[in-house]
């Protein structure tokens, strides 16, 4: 789904709530005498005051008087249904920009960037962890949490998550994205593979809405990159359009997250010391290079 779309999903969904609440009304005001008497008095009292014949001080009184009957039965929800996304009243935009609720709507419809379930670090089963390498992994969540807390303020934007297969690296990607969108955050999960095949597709596209096939990628708040250094290396596709997406986010203050059986210096070599600038810069980034035994028994 594209933010157009979406847009047009959210408001037509608030459309149809406000909808559901006028038809709950008309039914209540027929099921329910004492609500349809308070409602029948303070439009009596509204309009008197329209004409200057009443106070507003007896319209606030009868106001209390219908809303008191509306929350003894219980049915404020279904009478005024509060919108979905809070911070733009499911309008889509927060003044000029298009609001985090549609690039989470839009994101959440695309299959191939939801692969994985969001956990959150408290949840974590450290046990799997050996005495050697505990110390360590309970840093790393604390650093990772941290980092996930402070959102777009966090001063590192680029987060690597480094080392040999099985040591629990897309485990704790998953809890930093759980806590990331607990903070409201947006979030796109795509493997190395995914990443390329959409790339390779915006590389190969030359309709309107080839701008689709990256906007994902380039406006979450939070991108993950999982397995890095697994998907094929093509011409003028793998190395450039992965510097471009990590430049372009790291412009914009977004976070994003690589997880790779690579080193620093293989990452380097395979994308170029562009990109490994970008990924490594010491002020913008935070690398953990795991050493830890084999955890696979963690359910991924």
């Amino acid at each position: 789904m594209d933010y157009k779309k979406a847009i047009n999903f959210i408001v037509s969904r608030r459309r149809e709530d406000l909808a559901e609440a006028d038809a709950f009304f008309k039914r209540l005001l027929s099921a329910r005498p004492e609500f349809r008497q308070a409602e029948l008095a303070l439009r009596a009292a509204q309009l008197d005051f329209a004409k200057g014949k009443g106070s507003e001080k007896e319209v606030k009184r009868l106001e209390k008087i219908r809303d008191d009957v509306i929350d003894k039965l219980g049915v404020r929800e279904k009478l005024y249904p509060s919108p979905h996304c809070k911070k733009c009243g499911d309008t889509g935009r927060t003044g000029k920009e298009i609001c985090g609720c549609v690039k989470k709507l839009a994101i959440e419809t695309r299959g191939d960037c939801v692969q994985f379930p969001m956990r959150l670090f408290e949840d974590a089963d450290f046990s799997v962890f050996s005495e050697r390498d505990l110390p360590l992994a309970l840093k790393t969540a604390a650093e990772l949490k941290a980092i996930a807390l402070k959102g777009a303020e966090a001063k590192r934007k680029n987060i690597n998550l480094l080392g040999k297969t099985g040591t629990g690296k897309t485990y704790f990607a998953s809890c930093f994205a759980g806590e990331s969108s607990l903070a409201g955050r947006t979030v796109v999960f795509i493997t190395a593979f995914s990443f390329v095949d959409r790339a390779l597709k915006y590389h190969t596209s030359f309709t309107a809405d080839k701008a689709e096939q990256l906007s994902p990628l380039l406006d979450a708040d939070v991108l993950i990159i999982d397995d890095l250094g697994t998907e094929s290396m093509l011409k003028n596709v793998t190395a450039e359009y992965l510097y471009h997406v990590i430049n372009e986010r790291q412009l914009n203050k977004r976070t994003t997250l690589i997880t790779s059986n690579l080193s620093i210096d293989e990452i380097a070599i395979r994308y170029g010391e562009r990109t490994a600038s970008r990924l490594f810069d010491k002020k913008l980034c935070y690398t953990r290079e795991f050493d830890f035994k084999d955890i696979r028994k963690i359910d991924i």
